[in-house]
């Protein structure tokens, strides 16, 4: 099914700049900034790496910026992009776990050894069923990285990843070459795999984005086998976090487990936000630093959480 892939946003539109400078010039566009003389000053302030911008070296591209990102998917492309590190492959806020889970932690590999809070996130929800030998589909895999850890630590025969976005997609490839572990460009809407072929189906931090859910779940029903599990974890004010579980129950599932794991997230986006410093001054592969610190301290922050406004809860879930 590999196939050739391209990025949803082209950031060739926004030459000279380079991918980071187009990343600020759209989030300061976003933001409400019209003035070409304020936002040449913006992106230069923020890239300082780059020669000073002038208003003139902005003025057109203001007016592409404005209709560059038209869903959220030309979103990732342009953090795919502007972020390209290998290490930046998790995208799920993190799990701490007290007392540590499993008790003995496999030795980490790859980008979980940066992010060892997020791939405890996989070792819950996917560790919550035993994957040894199984056949493991993630749908909304992001960047990567939590399709790399199940297939390196939870034991499963083959685990394909697919995500909505072609950057994230191409990112991933790039980023995890193991065996047993595929990457392919799919929506989670129209996922375009064969029926009964897998055992579980991971999914994290996405379902509520996906319009229809109706067609989300018919699929993910539709490509597990008989009892197959679909292996959930979301946050979301709990009138729609009910109302997710039970159209995923109304469509041929049953609810085997659940936990609410807002606390233990809380933690982890607490710890983590407390590394960031630590960890990004370890990639040597950054030449900018600051963008990350940006990106990322905005990334773990859930204010909804920690005041009650919002739930995170994981789900085992059945196939009938």
């Amino acid at each position: 099914m590999t196939h050739e892939l391209a990025h949803e946003l082209d950031l060739a539109r926004f030459a000279p700049l380079a991918p980071i400078q187009a990343f600020h010039l759209l989030v300061a566009v976003h933001d409400g900034v019209s003035n070409p003389a304020a936002l040449a000053a913006r992106v230069t302030i923020r890239c300082p790496e780059y020669p000073p911008l002038a208003a003139a070296d902005v003025g057109a591209l203001a007016n592409v910026a404005r209709t560059a990102i038209t869903s959220p998917l030309d979103k990732y492309s342009l953090w795919a992009q502007a972020f390209p590190d290998p290490w930046l492959a998790f995208m799920n806020y993190g799990y701490l776990a007290s007392p540590p889970a499993p008790p003995h932690p496999p030795a980490l590999a790859g980008a979980a050894v940066v992010w060892p809070l997020a791939a405890a996130m996989y070792q819950r929800v996917a560790g919550a069923v035993d994957l040894s030998g199984a056949d493991v589909l993630e749908v909304g895999c992001g960047r990567g990285g939590g399709a790399a850890y199940v297939a390196r630590h939870l034991g499963p025969r083959a685990v394909v990843a697919s995500d909505g976005c072609a950057s994230n997609v191409m990112a991933a490839r790039a980023a995890h070459a193991l065996e047993r572990l595929t990457f392919e460009h799919a929506r989670a809407e129209a996922l375009p795999f064969p029926d009964s072929a897998f055992d579980a189906v991971i999914n994290i931090e996405s379902c509520k984005y996906y319009r229809p859910l109706a067609a989300f779940v018919a699929g993910v029903h539709r490509l597990l086998r008989p009892g197959g599990k679909l292996l959930s974890a979301y946050f979301a004010e709990p009138p729609l976090l009910t109302a997710i579980r039970d159209a995923i129950v109304r469509g041929g599932f049953a609810v085997v487990d659940e936990e609410d794991m807002s606390v233990r997230v809380c933690a982890a986006i607490a710890q983590t936000r407390g590394n960031l410093p630590a960890i990004i001054a370890a990639q040597s592969t950054i030449h900018a630093p600051h963008h990350y610190v940006e990106l990322l301290d905005g990334a773990y922050t859930i204010p909804a959480l920690t005041t009650g406004k919002a739930l995170y809860y994981r789900f085992v879930l059945a196939r009938i």
